[in-house]
């Protein structure tokens, strides 16, 4: 099934700070590794697309609670996907007539790990976007049994202090 349960979404919300630490890594990797015959090893579009689930994770904590979080998701969508976009056609345009191997296999790495996080990112939101749209609904109709999507998602224990 592609939406995530809600066991998943809440894992994920719990490690937000490690897909943001992780992108950062990416990122950094650009700056801090030496280029290797010319060719950079930096992961920039993953460390992009990681620091964004992250993001998400971290602004859509409230999914269970609060009402309209499914607007906030919906919205992650959109940008990410530009980002997603215009750093691929820019790395693909900005590269070399006279590609190196090196450099196509760090292209090829590079974009499968940012499509993987992006495909993450993609089921993390419409799930969200689905079960909180679902509370939305229940909780203006004021009905116990008119949300087919939260009525079986149980409570999440949280720890008190934890975000």
């Amino acid at each position: 099934m592609f939406l995530m349960k809600p066991e998943a979404i809440d894992r994920h919300i719990r490690h937000y700070r490690r897909y943001m630490l992780a992108g950062a890594c990416l990122f950094a990797m650009e700056f801090l590794l030496p280029k290797v015959s010319g060719v950079s090893l930096g992961l920039v579009v993953s460390g992009v697309m990681a620091v964004m689930l992250g993001a998400v994770g971290g602004a859509c904590h409230t999914w269970r609670t609060e009402k309209g979080i499914w607007m906030l998701s919906a919205l992650f969508f959109l940008p990410s996907l530009a980002l997603f976009l215009f750093f691929e056609i820019y790395q693909w345009m900005s590269m070399d007539s006279a590609f190196s191997t090196l450099q196509g296999a760090v292209f090829t790495v590079d974009s499968l790990i940012a499509t993987w996080l992006l495909l993450k990112q993609v089921r993390f939101l419409a799930s969200v976007t689905l079960y909180n749209r679902g509370l939305s609904r229940q909780m203006s109709d004021g009905s116990k049994d008119g949300c087919r999507y939260v009525n079986h998602v149980p409570e999440s224990p949280r720890k008190e202090g934890s975000d």
